[in-house]
């Protein structure tokens, strides 16, 4: 039988970086946030603090895999996914198939969980336990739980799934 602790917080949390990361305490960023998180995003460098809100240099990670495997591909590439597949559009496949990232694993215990958004924060990450290149996208976000589908554009498959009332997440839309 599962403790309480290990049902309410993630004993590893996971996140993904193009480069190896060799000091996480080094690569914090600064966000401007509410107290609880539920409003965030990175702080330009000599804005002031609006008021009612905070300002912190944390990393973020997430508790399960299948939540980092949409972040698999680079940045720059529009994708849409509902709960069980991906959407990434044709023109971008030889680029999915070459991108390459790290996947660093990290104790859950120094991350602070974000229930709004279902993301982990720490203002202090040790080293994390284990850090591993992926060097097949399509695979890793296969074995992570998602189908991977290309379409001629996402966009118009965006609409597609707003037309059939099915939820789904965008990047690069």
């Amino acid at each position: 039988m599962k403790l309480l602790y290990e049902i309410l917080f993630e004993s590893e949390v996971y996140r993904l970086d193009s480069d190896k990361i060799k000091s996480f305490g080094g690569s914090l960023r600064t966000y401007r946030h509410s107290p609880d998180w539920t409003e965030s995003g990175l702080a330009g460098e000599h804005e002031e603090v609006p008021e009612g809100m905070m300002q912190s240099k944390v990393l973020f990670a997430v508790g399960n895999k299948s939540d980092v495997a949409p972040y698999m591909a680079p940045r720059d590439v529009s994708r849409i996914w509902t709960d069980d597949t991906l959407y990434f559009n044709k023109s971008d496949k030889d680029r999915l198939r070459a991108h390459k990232a790290w996947l660093s694993v990290f104790d859950g215990d120094d991350f602070r969980y974000l229930a709004d958004s279902n993301e982990y924060v720490s203002s202090n990450p040790r080293d994390p336990i284990k850090q591993e290149q992926i060097t097949d996208a399509i695979r890793f976000m296969e074995q992570n739980g998602y189908d991977v589908e290309f379409v001629d554009d996402v966009a118009d498959m965006a609409k597609e799934l707003d037309k059939s009332d099915i939820n789904y997440n965008a990047e690069g839309l």
